[in-house]
């Protein structure tokens, strides 16, 4: 058969496919031939991902997943990071199916094989993770993860091989640890893992017992990242430290810093609660005992109770408006023990199931408080 004749029983054959078939030449014959043959068949990662998928074999699918990854002469090879995915899902697999040993070294291969920097990180990461909890070596297990840290300090995998570092390193040597810290903030000051380094360093450091050099690692952390979720956690913390030295009015002044972010949170729509009742506990505590000012501290407890209506935190605060009026005097007056009463009554009719009604009750009852008319 000539080429004409054979082109015309093509188009007839695919009359619906491409360009007008007597312009084609012989080799663009062969491709409409395998084009007009049916479904085309699947690709090879549609292939791994559908062995994978049904979950008949799960060799099958790690061997397909190896073959892909094994065609990539280089990260790029694929688009979209397919190399990457391979080595990825090959890596996944092999820990799935108990292959620690084998796992470990696809997870720290990893970063060679992916153009993703998210992706390396939890290579590291997860590799660290597995050392440690599986193949109980400890020292391989934080040396993956500070590597982790110090080549992708930008990536979230990378908070959680900081965090298994310190659980081995702080605990074998947490001074080296500290310092170790320190000059990776002084490296990263820009990087998401910057206040999380600045964080650990100060808890190392109150372990350490250098209570000023945890206050200072804290202030520096709410100072230089005030919007880091951490910021709160340094603030409180610091207070804590200060407050035990001595240093009463510094204390509220940092739990001021965590109380002012209500009220920026209530434009935005969301702000760190736990911590917010808890400063404003403390910051009644603080003015009562540390600095004398009963009616600020009364105050305070009375903000907590009405202002935070989701908090737990509530009938602690009754119970401290009571225990303020009642060491407002010594002994108390009949205005005190008045008040302490209706404190008390309050906390046991709006929190008769939380956790200081049994303390409000036994008070009450020493008191001799009137029994309130319900």
């Amino acid at each position: 058969m000539t080429r004409r004749p054979l082109l015309i029983a093509l188009g007839e054959r695919c009359s619906r496919m491409g360009p007008p078939l007597a312009a084609l030449a012989a080799p663009s014959v062969l491709a409409l031939l395998a084009g007009c043959s049916g479904a085309p068949l699947p690709t090879d990662l549609e292939r791994a991902q559908q062995l994978e998928a049904g979950h008949r074999n799960d060799a099958e699918a790690l061997a397909a997943w190896t073959a892909i990854r094994a065609s990539c002469p280089r990260p790029d090879a694929r688009p979209r990071d397919d190399c990457g995915l391979a080595a990825t899902r090959e890596a996944q697999l092999l820990e799935e199916m108990g292959r620690d040993r084998e796992a470990v070294a696809a997870w720290e291969a990893l970063p060679s094989r992916s153009g993703r920097a998210d992706r390396a990180a939890l290579g590291f990461a997860r590799a660290a993770e597995i050392t440690l909890e599986k193949l109980d070596d400890p020292a391989a297990a934080a040396a993956l993860a500070w590597r982790c840290v110090e080549t992708y300090p930008d990536e979230v995998p990378t908070k959680d091989a900081l965090a298994l570092a310190l659980r081995v390193d702080g605990e074998r040597d947490p001074k080296g640890t500290m310092e170790r810290l320190d000059a990776l903030a002084k490296r990263f000051p820009k990087e998401e893992i910057a206040d999380h380094l600045v964080f650990a360093a100060a808890g190392l450091a109150r372990k350490l017992d250098d209570p000023a050099g945890a206050v200072a690692r804290y202030d520096d952390l709410a100072l230089r990242y005030p919007h880091s979720g951490l910021a709160d956690d340094a603030n409180f913390r610091a207070a804590e430290i200060v407050r035990a030295r001595g240093d009463a009015r510094g204390a509220l002044g940092r739990l001021q810093r965590i109380l002012d972010t209500k009220r920026k949170a209530l434009i935005v729509g969301s702000y760190n609660e736990i911590l917010l009742d808890d400063s404003q506990l403390m910051a009644g505590q603080i003015l009562r005992d540390d600095l004398h000012d009963r009616p600020a501290a009364l105050k305070a407890f009375q903000k907590l109770v009405d202002d935070y209506p989701d908090s737990n935190l509530r009938d602690d605060a009754l119970l401290e408006i009571a225990h303020t009026w009642l060491g407002a005097h010594t002994p108390p007056t009949d205005e005190d023990r008045a008040a302490a009463c209706g404190a008390f009554d309050t906390l046991l009719q709006r929190f008769p199931d939380g956790n200081r009604a049994r303390a409000a009750q036994k008070e009450q009852r020493d008191l001799s408080c009137p029994t309130p008319s319900r």
